[in-house]
């Protein structure tokens, strides 16, 4: 189930004290309507009812959606996260678990899977990409980010990014075509057994350590 509770927010423009609520967890499939909140940032954001002042507010949050079988943690304190505190063995079988360190790669998770991707070839989609960019001396200057799939006038199906720099973003988008060749070619170093019900950092490091 979901766990909000109250905690205090000082606004930074004029100091009120404001009453503010943190959810150290969030069931998307008992809360539909909290899901949308987040991805709009409406659960992360603080608005200050006397100067209007509005601002992020950063907190861990434990992200469950119980019918795609998947648990996503926003974990933004020092150190890694207590798996323990969440033990998979406790859970239903077949799940997939994920450690995020922002806000943006939050969403971005949930954003993947709910297009029904598979994020590790996403991330190894952006680790190609940000390779040719340098190949090209033309590296990004800011972070990629799954952005969603598109589809063309003739019907063809892509793979949509953002890349969020500090003068702005762009977007571009990889053709399905690419994405499924490198699943295929990926296969067997992605068995069940491997990804399955255990945390895992799913990040550029991780689409390093394939190369490696």
């Amino acid at each position: 189930m979901s766990m909000p509770h109250e905690t205090t927010v000082t606004c930074k423009r004029c100091g009120t004290t404001r009453s503010f609520i943190v959810w150290e967890s969030l069931n998307v499939t008992l809360d539909r309507e909290a899901k949308q909140n987040l991805l709009k940032g409406e659960l992360t954001r603080f608005t200050c009812q006397k100067c209007g002042w509005s601002g992020l507010v950063v907190y861990s949050l434990l992200y469950h959606d119980m019918e795609k079988h998947l648990m996503i943690w926003l974990w933004t304190d020092a150190g890694d996260p207590d798996a323990k505190a969440v033990p998979p063995a406790t859970l239903m079988k077949d799940y997939h678990l994920r450690y995020v360190a922002t806000q943006n790669e939050l969403i971005e998770k949930i954003l993947i899977f709910d297009a029904g991707l598979d994020d590790r070839i996403i991330e190894f989609v952006k680790l190609l990409l940000y390779l040719q960019a340098s190949e090209r001396n033309q590296p990004f200057g800011g972070e990629l980010f799954f952005g969603g799939l598109e589809c063309d006038a003739d019907g063809k199906e892509s793979v949509g990014f953002e890349h969020v720099k500090t003068e702005g973003s762009e977007t571009f988008a990889v053709p399905m075509e690419a994405y499924q060749n490198l699943a295929t070619s990926l296969k067997r170093k992605f068995s069940g057994a491997m990804e399955l019900d255990k945390w895992l950092r799913v990040d550029r490091n991780f689409a390093r350590a394939l190369i490696a």
